[in-house]
């Protein structure tokens, strides 16, 4: 079988029900050598080296900070120089290695160092695009269209896109927007690949719902209440000001609890947010490994996606593929851009509003809250849907057709 290049910006040993995890895994299980490269941050204080495992290897590279509380400059620092990085561990520890299909997932943009070497050596580049930046940073006012940041990595975009053999982005209208904003590129190089899991087997959500008492007793969860998680990253991008007006409100429903997991930026804030104004009726806590994650929400009811109002691109917020692997229903609140909305309401797998207007959410809230065997019922299609439409094989069938065997 193939050897496959794997460039990603996290990966978690032994994680089922992570896309990089279970797509790794569907490559190995269908008799592939797998090779995985991510970026391990200076505040790790791990030098650049290599792991074997069953089945794959892992490459970690040493970078400079990008994630969490950064400087700008730092984080810019880091993200240009990480396609120079992943050029440098190829050629340290792979330099004999002929790989088939090289998948770059964004972010970063700034790959192509490392994609022209790969290039060199008949390597198939496939971007699995997850992130239209700096679009997206432009959309949230981090810096202007007519700033020399914006104009360097439009530049650095569009080198991208003509570089790589093959782009996937995660709905149609991902697709749409690309060809729109870069007409030199032929419609045949961009294609819909989605965002997918292994669905867990029915036995093992089953044993998790059995722990729902003890979760709950665990965490200071209460039993009486519907319970409204939300996990992932708490920044910029969520609407932190949309989600501080929903805290300060849930009062106002009845037996209706809020739960926050994460870490990001604005944790501390919206932690102070909860402290200061003595809301009872929720609870943030700092994001956990995992297998505890995955026990936590499937202690809970309803999942909840949130993404600032003013974006132009269409994000597909992947933490609702964990809510619906566990069988829970969404209730989410985005910009008016993302065909995220038609997903969620034509399977019925969640209610949607826009994410600046916090009566419809809160008229949402309040509908799963009154009306539990609405969860029980938009859950189901929320499996249904999960199987169908987001199976981990899809988008590995999609990715693996553009090579021989």
């Amino acid at each position: 079988m193939s050897s496959i290049l794997y460039v990603c910006p996290s990966f978690a040993i032994d994680t089922p029900g992570d896309f990089i995890y279970d797509l790794i895994k569907e490559f190995t299980d269908n008799g592939h050598i797998l090779t995985v490269i991510i970026p391990t941050e200076r505040r790790n204080n791990e030098k650049t080296h290599i792991e074997i495992y069953s089945g794959y290897r892992v490459v970690k590279i040493w970078t400079l900070n990008y994630r969490g509380k950064v400087s700008l400059l730092e984080k810019g620092f880091s993200t240009l120089l990480m396609g120079y990085l992943v050029r440098k561990a190829l050629r340290k520890f792979c330099k004999k290695d002929v790989f088939a299909l090289s998948i770059f997932q964004t972010l970063p943009i700034t790959y192509r160092p490392a994609i022209r070497y790969l290039k060199s050596k008949k390597s198939f580049i496939y971007l699995l695009h997850k992130d239209i930046f700096p679009q997206s940073a432009i959309d949230l006012g981090i810096f202007s269209s007519q700033s020399f940041s914006y104009r360097l990595f439009r530049l650095i975009e569009k080198r991208l896109y003509s570089i790589c053999d093959m782009i996937g982005v995660m709905t149609e209208k991902n697709a749409s927007y690309i060809l729109e904003q870069n007409p030199e590129l032929n419609k045949s190089k961009v294609e819909v690949c989605p965002n997918a899991l292994l669905p867990f087997q029915e036995n093992c959500i089953r044993k998790m719902k059995l722990e729902q008492k003890k979760i709950r007793e665990k965490y200071d969860i209460p039993h009486d209440k519907v319970v409204f998680v939300y996990g992932g990253n708490i920044s910029r991008a969520q609407g932190i000001s949309f989600i501080e007006q929903v805290v300060k409100n849930i009062d106002s429903i009845e037996k209706t609890f809020l739960l926050f997991i994460g870490s990001g930026n604005e944790f501390v804030r919206l932690k102070s947010i909860i402290e200061i104004n003595n809301i009872s009726n929720a609870m943030i806590i700092n994001f956990l490994p995992k297998a505890e994650y995955d026990q936590l929400v499937s202690a809970c009811d309803v999942g909840l996606v949130f993404l600032d109002y003013r974006f132009t691109i269409a994000n597909i917020p992947s933490r609702t593929l964990a809510y619906i692997n566990l069988g829970l229903p969404v209730v989410a609140a985005t910009d008016n851009f993302t065909d995220y909305r038609d997903i969620i309401e034509e399977n019925k797998i969640g209610l949607w509003s826009p994410s600046n207007d916090i009566g419809k959410f809160l008229s949402n809230i309040d509908y799963f809250s009154k009306n539990p065997e609405r969860i029980i019922e938009y859950g189901s299609n929320a499996r249904a849907y999960l199987h169908s439409a987001a199976n981990v094989k899809i988008p590995y069938n999609i990715i693996i057709k553009h090579i021989s065997l």
